[in-house]
């Protein structure tokens, strides 16, 4: 998580806050998933893509629902 959040922070430059904390913690995971052979690569890709259109699709302040 360390090095996640390190890059975020001084790689790309990003802010020291939540946001950039978040984006951090969801991308350690994804890299400890993948690399211990709990979830593929291509299937986190197709689970954030599925996400990704479930929340784009939903009003604002009702829950996200994947389909």
């Amino acid at each position: 998580m360390n090095r996640a959040l390190r890059r975020k922070l001084h790689d790309e430059g990003l802010p020291d806050n939540a946001d950039t904390y978040s984006v951090a913690v969801i991308e350690a995971l994804s890299e400890v998933t993948s690399a211990n052979g709990i979830v593929s690569a291509k299937e986190l890709e197709q689970r954030s893509e599925a996400w990704r259109s479930a929340y784009k699709r939903t009003p604002h302040g009702k829950p996200v629902k994947l389909e």
